[in-house]
């Protein structure tokens, strides 16, 4: 994701009242992260210092809520890529460490191509055991790709009461991404609390608006995540 061309079809892609926050991989004319937003929501790209080789990511802040959205793509390893299921699960240890030090509420989100459904597989057990060791609940059930397995993940904090609901839907056959699920979820809004909630309330309600979709070309709700992989 980078250059002219791109450029047009982001914008192709972008309907009035968007915007497209682009993350190119580094070095690559290929891939990269991609967050397509509706322009009322208060978003901006954090200035993050931690350097991973193993995974793409980007921080975008939701200045407004005060929350982090962790948007993270892991490439499968490859003798192309020449990485590794052990380089990733240090790097991405020490990166754990280094978002829970992040002022402010966090989801983590992404591809991350491991496969939590599956306790026998490469890393799995690390991954799961580090991701409860900071505190974080992973929230997809079910497989996220035609192949049966759950890769695309939601995790966050279960004290700060950020997730309503958190669904995965059917395989897009309307464009051109058919080997992903969505993955969809609803957040609580966190702004709106009473000061003094009637007894057996928690003084919350669901902000509507903010329905995110996974792997869209199209902003069907009001935020839509893209992950570029190709």
């Amino acid at each position: 994701m980078g250059g002219d061309t791109d450029e047009v079809v982001i914008g192709e892609l972008s309907p009035p009242g968007y915007t497209f926050i682009n993350i190119p991989r580094p070095n690559d004319c290929h891939g990269g992260i991609g967050v397509l937003h509706h322009q009322s929501l208060k978003l901006q790209v954090y200035p993050s210092t931690f350097t991973a080789i193993s995974f793409e990511y980007v921080i975008i802040v939701d200045t407004v809520n005060k929350i982090n959205f962790v948007v993270t793509y892991r490439p499968y390893p490859s003798s192309v890529n020449k990485f590794t299921t052990s380089q990733f699960l240090t790097e991405f240890d020490d990166f754990l460490l280094y978002v829970n030090g992040l002022s402010g509420k966090i989801i983590l989100l992404g591809d991350y191509n491991i496969q939590v459904d599956n306790p026998g597989g490469p890393g799995v057990t690390h991954f799961l055991s580090s991701i409860d060791e900071v505190g974080l609940h992973q929230h997809v059930v079910g497989p996220t790709h035609r192949c049966g397995h759950t890769l695309d993940l939601f995790l966050s904090r279960p004290e700060e009461n950020l997730i309503k609901s958190c669904t995965v839907g059917p395989i897009l056959l309307d464009c051109l991404i058919t080997t992903w699920f969505c993955v969809s979820w609803i957040l609580v809004d966190q702004r709106i609390r009473r000061k003094s909630s009637p007894p057996g309330t928690s003084g919350t309600s669901v902000l509507r608006n903010l329905n995110v979709t996974y792997k869209t070309l199209y902003p069907l709700k009001t935020l839509s995540i893209s992950l570029m992989t190709m």
